[in-house]
């Protein structure tokens, strides 16, 4: 059976302070035997690291989404980075509690992968993720 449908991938936050970080994003895109067929990426670039905002960039709306579509594909393999280019305001750790970042995987409308992850404020996050293939 051929593929003719790619993978639809949403990366999303309500965290009111989602501003302060980077969102890089590579995905291999595999056929049904394991050989990479294409390659998708998204870069969510606010600010550079080091930056120190004070404030949301202008025109920042919650839920930041980062959204990509793959080509026609049976299996993905993605990296998600969340890198702070400007870190929390206090010193106190605990005040900065991991805040929650979904990522959904839909394939011609339905869903095929949804995973709810914990980022640390202070650090970010790196994700590996497949999904198709089943």
């Amino acid at each position: 059976m051929e593929i003719v449908e790619g993978f639809k991938v949403e990366i999303s936050s309500s965290y009111e302070y989602f501003w302060r970080y980077n969102v890089a994003v590579t995905c291999g895109c595999f056929d049904g035997g394991g050989n990479r067929v294409g390659f998708a990426s998204a870069d969510d670039h606010l600010a550079d690291v080091g930056a120190g905002m004070k404030t949301a960039p202008k025109g920042f709306v919650l839920p930041r989404t980062v959204t990509f579509s793959t080509e026609p594909c049976e299996r993905l393999l993605m990296y998600i980075y969340v890198i702070p280019h400007t870190l929390p305001e206090g010193r106190d750790v605990a005040e900065y509690k991991p805040f929650d970042m979904t990522v959904r995987v839909t394939r011609d409308g339905r869903n095929v992968l949804t995973k709810t992850y914990s980022v640390n404020s202070w650090s970010g996050a790196s994700i590996e993720l497949s999904a198709g293939g089943e």
